[in-house]
């Protein structure tokens, strides 16, 4: 048992059929972040229970229906085919009987889509006692509205802590968009950063690569279990807030659109507004919403 490792399971399960490079790295990474939900211990290990787990976190969580419905059919179709394969080297692992109605979970709280400022300084000061890193994490998405896909692509090379923002690129686009973000996370960053030049992501998992976005999610969802918040917060939250507030504070929507990095649609604001990198931090300091709570 010890040389047929989880590895050399899913490698198998992979080459076994005809699979597209794209369908390759999706089981994959489904694959993974299900032995990390039952604490990588090896596969003809898992219990029944185990696996009626992880499909009660999947119905209970906010993925959406596509979404835990493929997670489900990969993670049964692996131990499907492990299951036959090595039917003379363990007994086999009994799916548990599910009803697959995806669709037809309520949760029991609603959103607001938005965090208040008293949330945010809960989470924030929470997160900063169990975890620095997952602190750094949402104190970036507070303080700059970015989407959670860009915050975990963060490179360390795309961060200027002179001008304070962070260069975020998409894939296939040649301009991309740079957050700003206040003196205090600035001296948070040099702190952090320190040491890990030499790695490409501002946060690497143990795996040394970047985190998965449903890490960001799940960290964000235990804080507010812990914290007793009664609505459902999600890293898309802090943008709307942080949109909210400038609104709040007057901040016109040229300068939200432009701070948040969304197009803007009138032509003559692209062409006739002096956005510099002076300008965008005095813009960015001036309008700051938070200064008002301990982020």
């Amino acid at each position: 048992m010890s040389e047929i490792t989880n590895q050399v399971l899913l490698t198998h399960y992979l080459e076994d059929y005809k699979r597209s490079k794209d369908s390759i790295n999706v089981r994959t990474n489904i694959m993974k972040m299900f032995f990390e939900f039952i604490n990588n211990k090896h596969i003809f290990e898992c219990s029944r229970r185990e696996l009626k787990d992880y499909f009660v976190d999947l119905k209970n969580s906010d993925l959406s229906y596509n979404t835990k419905k493929n997670r489900w059919a990969i993670v049964k179709s692996f131990i499907e085919e492990t299951n036959d394969y090595y039917f003379d080297k363990f007994p086999g692992i009994m799916i548990p009987k599910t009803r697959n109605k995806w669709g037809t979970y309520h949760r029991e709280t609603k959103s607001n889509g938005k965090a208040t400022k008293e949330e945010i300084e809960k989470i924030l000061a929470h997160l900063y006692e169990i975890n620095y890193q997952h602190y750094l994490m949402i104190r970036i998405l507070v303080e700059t509205g970015m989407r959670v896909k860009e915050l975990v692509g963060i490179e360390i090379i795309n961060i200027d802590l002179d001008n304070r923002n962070f260069n975020v690129k998409e894939k296939h686009k040649a301009k991309g968009h740079k957050y700003k973000f206040t003196k205090s996370l600035a001296k948070e960053l040099e702190y952090f950063i320190k040491g890990k030049e030499e790695q490409t992501y501002l946060f690497n998992s143990i795996h040394k690569k970047p985190f998965h976005t449903d890490t960001v999610r799940k960290t964000l969802q235990r804080a507010c279990k812990f914290l007793n918040i009664n609505h459902t917060i999600t890293p898309h939250s802090f943008r709307k807030s942080l949109i909210t507030y400038w609104r709040l504070e007057g901040v016109s929507q040229e300068d939200r659109f432009h701070l948040i990095g969304h197009a803007l649609n009138d032509v003559e604001a692209k062409h006739y507004i002096d956005f510099t990198e002076e300008n965008d931090l005095e813009l960015y300091d001036k309008s700051f919403p938070y200064s008002d709570i301990k982020l």
